[in-house]
């Protein structure tokens, strides 16, 4: 069983130079139990799929896994969405999005209601987000747990 490990990110956010943050990848990467280097970058200026989501659900699958995501809203606080985490899903990895300090979102690894890691410096961090995730004029925070997928189900009649 491969073991989670703090990981910093390999690429910084700065789109200006064509280079897209690869938090999201590191933070798949240290939930699997892999190296960033093993994992696609999600999040790498394509257009038709800016969060990464659906390109992460087709790597996921052949390997018999899938993604949940969830989302709270802006007036959630960042205490309480790390409260409601560790009450509700103790021991359970979860990747949260939020607004990052660069002013773009940016995503950490939390477990037990602690960000366990911010991949922008490969540490444990206490408050690694001024707020809530930005898309389309909308503030959310966005919370993504990476799980086996079961194999075929048979329903019973």
């Amino acid at each position: 069983m491969n073991k989670m490990v703090r990981q910093k990110q390999r690429i910084r956010h700065n789109p200006a130079r064509g280079k897209f943050g690869d938090c999201y990848r590191t933070c798949v990467a240290m939930v699997m139990g892999l190296d960033p280097e093993d994992v696609p970058h999600f999040c790498d200026g394509n257009p038709e799929d800016v969060s990464g989501l659906s390109s992460l659900r087709d790597w996921l699958q052949p390997q018999g896994f899938g993604v949940f995501q969830n989302i709270y809203t802006a007036d959630t606080s960042f205490d309480q969405l790390m409260h409601s985490l560790s009450a509700l899903s103790p021991g359970v990895p979860v990747i949260v999005t939020g607004l990052g300090a660069r002013e773009v979102n940016h995503c950490v690894v939390a477990i037990d209601g602690e960000v366990f890691c911010d991949p922008s410096s490969g540490k444990a961090s206490k408050e690694p987000f001024l707020g809530p995730a930005v898309s389309d004029g909308e503030e959310w925070w966005w919370i993504e747990v990476i799980c086996r997928l079961p194999g075929r189900l048979e329903v019973s009649p």
